[in-house]
């Protein structure tokens, strides 16, 4: 079992933070998992393009070492570590 936390910067703020939990092995759990988060996320990523705000959502995994647990997102680069630009769909 492994646990990953997901959070939603908006204007620099913490508008939502879950835990999730999924079995290691089960990769139809881990993509559900997933895509579970995203959808609860998508409606405050929306709301905050619409009123022009930076967004960011952070993904950190407590499993890995520090410099590798977290994964950041989004359209405020000064909250992300390295950031890169990528291409949109």
């Amino acid at each position: 079992m492994s646990d990953m936390r997901f959070r939603v910067y908006v204007a620099r703020e913490v508008v939502a933070e879950e835990w999730v939990t999924f079995d290691d092995d089960d990769v139809a759990e881990i993509e559900l998992a997933g895509m579970t988060v995203s959808e609860r996320h998508v409606g405050l990523i929306e709301a905050a393009v619409e009123t022009g705000k930076l967004w960011l959502v952070e993904v950190f995994d407590p499993s890995v070492p520090e410099e590798c647990a977290y994964m950041r997102f989004g359209t405020d680069v000064d909250g992300m570590t390295l950031p890169f630009p990528i291409a949109p769909n």
